[in-house]
Formats: C-alpha cells, sequence, structure tokens
C-alpha cells in the first residue's frame, strides 16, 4: 500500500494516530497497543532475545487486563485478558506476538525505509544518541521521528536520522478527546510529519494533505 514502512516506537499507544488511524495501516507491529518506554525498548532490542516479551516468567498482574514485564517494564493493556488473577488468553497473546516479532525481524532485514515513530512528554530523558546506534547496526535505511510538546535546543538533536518535531497542541489523553479538538491535533500531527518527510526528502506515497486521510474523510462527515 505504502511504500515506506512505520513503526511504533513508544512511549504508550500514540504512534497510532499516524499509523492505524491517519493511514488505517492495520499491520501487527511489535512496540504497539501498549506501553513502551523509549528506553525501555531500547534495553530490550539491547538483550536480543525477542521472544522474552512473552516469558511467563516474568510476567505479573498489576490490575485486571494490565499484566506487566519485570525486566524491561513494558506494560501490556490491550493484550491480555486476566481471570481469577490468571492469565486467560496467553497462548494467543503468543502467537500475536511470534507474528509481530517476525514482522519486526523482516522490517529490520528489509532495503526499505523504515520510520519509527515515538511521541514523548519527556524529551530529555530520552537515549536517543544510543538507540540512533542500535538503529544503524541493524537496519540500513531509517528515520527516527521524534514527536513532543516539549521545548528543546536543536543543536542537542543534530543527527541525520533524527528528526524532532514539537507540537503546540498537546497529546496527552488524546483518546478522550472530543472530536473537534481531537481533528485539530491529528491534523497538526499530519502536516508536520508531512513536511518533515518533505525536508528530508524522504520519498513516500502517504496522502499529501491531512484532508486526504482515510480518517479524516470518515470523520469530517460525523462534524458537519
Amino acid at each position: 500500500m505504502y511504500n515506506i514502512d512505520l513503526c511504533h516506537f513508544g512511549n504508550n499507544c500514540a504512534p497510532g494516530i499516524i499509523i492505524d488511524e491517519l493511514l488505517n495501516i492495520k499491520k501487527k507491529t511489535l512496540f504497539m497497543l501498549a506501553i513502551y518506554h523509549f528506553n525501555d525498548i531500547l534495553y530490550y532490542l539491547n538483550d536480543n532475545n525477542y521472544e522474552n516479551i512473552y516469558n511467563r516468567k516474568l510476567l505479573y498482574i498489576q490490575k485486571k487486563n494490565f499484566v506487566k514485564h519485570k525486566t524491561y517494564n513494558f506494560v501490556f493493556s490491550h493484550d491480555y485478558i486476566c481471570d481469577n488473577n490468571e492469565i486467560s488468553n496467553y497462548d494467543l497473546i503468543k502467537e500475536r506476538f511470534d507474528i509481530k516479532i517476525s514482522n519486526f525481524k523482516n522490517m529490520l532485514q528489509s532495503e526499505d525505509m523504515t520510520i519509527f515513530i515515538n511521541f514523548t512528554l519527556f524529551l530529555h530523558n530520552l537515549k536517543i544518541q544510543d538507540m540512533l546506534k542500535w538503529l544503524e547496526n541493524n537496519k540500513k535505511t531509517f528515520h527516527l521521528i521524534i514527536f513532543t510538546n516539549n521545548e528543546y535546543d536543536i543543536n542537542n538533536y543534530n543527527y541525520n536520522n533524527l528528526s524532532i518535531i514539537k507540537l503546540d497542541l498537546t497529546f496527552n489523553e488524546w483518546w478522550l478527546m472530543e472530536l473537534q479538538r481531537k481533528m485539530d491535533l491529528y491534523k497538526e500531527i499530519y502536516e508536520k510529519f508531512i513536511k518533515c518527510l518533505l525536508e528530508k526528502k524522504i520519498i513516500n506515497n502517504f496522502p499529501k494533505t491531512f484532508e486526504d486521510t482515510c480518517f479524516y474523510k470518515l470523520k469530517n462527515n460525523q462534524i458537519q
């Protein structure tokens, strides 16, 4: 469908704003639909034991249907079903993770460009240089885009494969926003995303405007 792979890269479900909602990409990818903090993803990747993400001995139930990983601190909030303090759908989730892991490995091996997308409210805490080093060693063509509401000094983030996008509108608890407010936020996100690709000369076949996206066409009728 698109000539560029997009990869969820923390800190929670927010990359899905672009990947799942705006561009309607349904491919199962690692680090989607859960709380995956950027630095924890880095630790997991450096650990180089992908299947450890569903190691049952390392999972514990925080509260109903919220399961945390003891080693990587990932919090799975959309995967596991917990009944009587036990995970009741473990085999199903393990199977889904095997698919996600396979997709992730294939993406790393592909010659196609991959854009890794992170949303953070704590930009200055991210181990960005270490992550870029891992990506450079494991993926031939990539670009890391980080969306934030934080102010920052561009001189501290001057890397060829990195873009920091400062949003004027907050994305905090975007899932609770009423539709018009969400439309305004998504418009800012998408327009700055496309502008970033243009500035970095990343050739793509994504919709050129927010109004051309699947999300806008679907939701605009609900506002009118």
